[in-house]
């Protein structure tokens, strides 16, 4: 909208409004240009002077104002009004915030100022989400499937310590941006999704003490850059899949307290990379240690114990010269342990 009023001493007021309504938002983010012109005033005296001889060049900045506008509506009404309605709808999903943590999530702020938001600099995008016990959060509700609707911008997701339950949404495999997911100390039920290996990023997975059930997803072999996989303490099922042994950057494994059987495959055994923890414990493995064992020569903690293993220590564990922590209790194994791996 361009105003010009005449007053009555032969001066002139101008005066630009540019408005844009957003999709499903009551705000409009506006633009307004006011420049004074007064015939009888100097340079020193008004704010910007525009004389009628000048009302082509008036016309000019305006124009450019109004591209300019244009473009950053644009840009906030497709993505960010995204990322808006998917936080909005985790909050709706929220039955219990005793903190008050979600009272800034509401439209007198921008949603990158809201508690726990972290948005980049330059497009305004979720790229960190963080609400965690540890900020004293103590969430009960359900995790929509509008978590999935977040940017792909969005590359490590803490949502640990709550009491969050239901099915894990199998929407979060569309974040393709993820580099950690952050899930642990919740009650998540159902299956993790087949599909979770199309997170190529994932460099982090902490699902543990949640009531998970299911298989380990095979595809979960082709996350070519994860370090840490921790699903213990759930009620997972089936095998271990020897696809993990696809994963050359894993540091620490862990995948105890669960209902998984089967045998220890080998390929897992000969990952180098190992060096942290593999902790198989308190499952229903069964069949002999495979002497691939003695291949993790920097692993520091070993942790088979309460399963259903048997046959003889294999003396390839002396191969193992970097344990500070051996556990093999709990099983039927026979012979002795090698001594030079006894930590």
């Amino acid at each position: 909208m361009i105003m010009i009023s005449k007053y009555v001493d032969g001066n002139y007021f101008y005066a630009v409004s540019l408005t844009m309504k957003q999709k499903n938002d009551n705000k409009r983010p506006s633009i307004i240009l006011v420049i004074f012109s007064f015939s009888k005033m100097n340079s020193k005296q008004s704010i910007i002077c525009l004389s009628s001889s000048s009302y082509l060049h008036f016309l000019f900045y305006v124009f450019v104002i109004f591209l300019t506008f244009t473009t950053i509506s644009a840009s906030y009404t497709d993505g960010n009004e995204t990322d808006h309605q998917a936080l909005l709808k985790i909050k709706s999903m929220i039955a219990q915030d005793p903190y008050g943590v979600l009272n800034s999530w509401n439209d007198s702020f921008h949603f990158c100022d809201w508690t726990g938001v972290t948005c980049g600099k330059r497009h305004r995008r979720v790229t960190y989400l963080e609400l965690t016990s540890q900020g004293t959060c103590k969430f009960q509700g359900v995790l929509p499937r509008s978590i999935g609707n977040l940017s792909n911008q969005l590359y490590r997701l803490y949502l640990d310590g709550n009491q969050i339950h239901g099915n894990l949404p199998g929407s979060i495999v569309n974040l393709a941006g993820l580099e950690l997911i952050s899930l642990e100390d919740n009650r998540f039920t159902g299956n993790i999704h087949f599909t979770i290996g199309n997170l190529q990023r994932l460099q982090v997975i902490y699902l543990y003490n949640n009531q998970l059930s299911g298989p380990i997803p095979n595809s979960t072999g082709n996350l070519s850059l994860l370090s840490t996989l921790d699903l213990s303490l759930n009620m997972l099922e089936g095998v271990i899949p020897s696809s993990l042994g696809n994963c050359h950057k894993l540091l620490e494994l862990y995948l105890s307290g669960n209902k998984l059987h089967g045998k220890i495959p080998t390929r897992l055994l000969q990952l180098s990379s190992l060096s942290k923890t593999m902790d198989l414990s308190q499952n229903n493995l069964y069949g002999s240690l495979p002497n691939e064992v003695g291949d993790l020569k920097m692993l520091s903690n070993l942790d088979i114990s309460n399963n259903n293993l048997s046959g003889n220590i294999p003396s390839s564990l002396d191969g193992c010269s970097s344990l500070s922590r051996l556990s093999l209790k709990g099983n039927l194994f026979q012979g002795i342990i090698p001594p030079n791996c006894v930590p």
